[in-house]
């Protein structure tokens, strides 16, 4: 079990509300009490406040002091949890030299740079893509869908490109590859620098729009079509980023359309974008928006549910 699961775990069971970023969580500081200074490394383990390391020291290279501080938790007991039978395991006041807490430091915005797209990533209609033509079309997406979004084909690696545009400008790509994938081979790659913290595919679809269906993937947004609206995070969290975006788009209500792994997240993602939000389900029998019709996913759009930050959701796993 990882150690970023099992920190998880003892969050959740304390009921410490927290973020993640790539690297840390992210949470309130209990000690000086400022919101989202206090970060903890997921793989490491080791901490800082950002506000009162600086005051009073208050960092340090263990997780389960700052867990104990966190939950109330006696900290042999944590250690156990985080280690098992071995509580020997780092000193609660140690601090290596080696540390180096700057790679804790909260992620900065990274510029929206203009990408050009390869010559070799092709319209999917043209003569040579074909191939990707049909894999959309396998996939319930007909070719004046996949036109009208602009999608591309990159034949040499047998990969279909959906392009990340805003205002007609294009900031880089996420690819997916048509083919059964081989061990050793990965599935989804993006372009460097991709701005997915603070964009979203499919943007330009809010235009004129006050609403937003938020997906997860390219997929799930395209099945979304006959919604309006319909863009993709390109992952299983809406950062604060995305949801002032939406805002500045002219977004008053925005439906939820993520995968059902994800529904335990919603009433709080329902309360941090303070905008009339709706839960739109994944049609039943599919196992998520991308495998279902545009019409199904539609006819969930009609029916969704109002969300309050104090509903909750769970997923029930189907039976094998």
């Amino acid at each position: 079990m990882s150690l970023e699961f099992t920190i998880s775990s003892i969050l959740d069971d304390a009921g410490i509300p927290y973020k993640t970023n790539s690297r840390s969580f992210v949470m309130d500081c209990p000690r000086c009490g400022k919101k989202d200074k206090l970060y903890l490394d997921k793989e490491e383990g080791f901490w800082i406040c950002w506000v009162c390391s600086e005051s009073d020291g208050f960092k340090g290279s263990n997780p389960a002091y700052v867990l104990h501080v966190l939950t109330g938790r006696p900290p042999k007991e944590i250690k156990r949890i985080l280690y098992g039978l071995d509580t020997s395991y780092r000193n609660l006041s140690g601090l290596p030299d080696e540390l180096n807490f700057e790679d804790l430091a909260p992620e900065p915005e990274k510029p929206l740079v203009p990408f050009v797209m390869s010559p070799e990533m092709v319209p999917v209609d043209a003569p040579d893509a074909i191939p990707g033509l049909e894999y959309l079309r396998s996939r319930g997406i007909p070719a004046p869908i996949a036109k009208l979004y602009q999608l591309r084909y990159w034949a040499r690696f047998r990969r279909i490109i959906f392009p990340l545009i805003a205002d007609g400008i294009c900031y880089g790509y996420q690819a997916r590859m048509i083919d059964q994938v081989k061990p050793g081979e990965i599935k989804i790659l993006s372009s460097r620098d991709l701005p997915r913290r603070n964009m979203v595919m499919f943007y330009d679809r809010l235009k004129g729009r006050d609403h937003a269906v938020v997906c997860e993937g390219p997929f799930d947004a395209l099945k979304a079509h006959c919604c309006g609206g319909n863009v993709a995070t390109l992952g299983k969290h809406i950062t604060p980023q995305q949801i002032e975006l939406l805002k500045k788009a002219g977004i008053k209500k925005i439906y939820f359309a993520l995968d059902n792994d994800t529904l335990s997240i919603v009433p709080d993602l329902a309360r941090e974008c303070n905008l009339e939000a709706y839960l739109l389900r994944t049609p039943p029998g599919r196992e998520d928006l991308g495998d279902s019709t545009p019409q199904e996913v539609l006819n969930e759009f009609k029916k969704a549910q109002r969300v309050t930050g104090n509903d909750l959701f769970f997923d029930i796993p189907k039976k094998r």
